[in-house]
């Protein structure tokens, strides 16, 4: 009997560790993968970073990934908190060098339409002193203390977790051979001049420029 009672017990401590681990990680998000990707297709629309005198000389796209943290409706809509990495890329040599983009905690509202879900507005917290006071008014507090639980201390961790979800879209897109370019820079110029650079050790105030390759790219034609 003994035996038994610790047994359901474990399988409770288990469950009930699950659970928490679910949450924290953002697993339990309240959508699908096909909305997450649906709904980050939209964000990209709507959001638009990139920089339209890149895809005149490189292959060039715009994609989006993200760490869900939770839902909630209030009326006819609903709102999803999350975490979202959107970054424009070009293709360079057989590799995929992110131009420009941003990192940052989203509160996304959406609404019911056509049998799918319809991004109308993408909430953002302030800069700044005004971050944190912002976030909390942008996040329901369950939800701010699981991104401050994953994020605080985590940022490199998040990072390269959604730079891994974005590398695999890539590959989706221009084929398995590519790779995702962590370490050196590619810098287009709008006369398509070019150079692909990497910074030297020291502080960010005082790095050193070391430049790998330089040259200009002809126009409307891509390798």
């Amino acid at each position: 009997m003994k035996k038994r009672i610790l047994s359901a017990v474990s399988v409770l401590v288990l469950c009930t560790a699950l659970s928490a681990a679910a949450v924290i990680t953002g697993i339990s998000g309240g959508l699908t993968e096909e909305q997450t990707d649906d709904l980050l297709s939209q964000y990209v629309r709507l959001d638009q970073v990139c920089e339209p005198f890149e895809s005149e000389y490189l292959p060039c796209c715009e994609i989006a990934s993200c760490k869900l943290f939770g839902t909630e409706r209030e009326g006819e809509y609903l709102y999803v908190y999350t975490d979202i990495l959107d970054e424009t890329y070009v293709l360079f040599e057989g590799k995929a060098y992110s131009q420009s983009g941003s990192h940052m905690p989203v509160k996304l509202k959406l609404k019911e339409e056509g049998g799918g879900l319809k991004l109308i507005e993408a909430l953002y917290p302030e800069d700044g002193d005004a971050y944190w006071e912002s976030m909390k008014e942008m996040f329901p507090v369950k939800y701010l203390w699981q991104y401050e639980y994953y994020y605080h201390g985590n940022y490199e961790r998040l990072y390269t977790e959604l730079e891994d979800d974005q590398e695999e879209k890539l590959k989706k897109l221009w084929g398995d051979n590519v790779a995702l370019e962590r370490d050196n820079m590619l810098d287009i110029e709008e006369d398509g001049s070019y150079r692909l650079w990497s910074a030297g050790d020291g502080s960010a105030e005082e790095f050193e420029v070391i430049v790998i390759k330089e040259g200009c790219f002809a126009k409307d034609v891509r390798p």
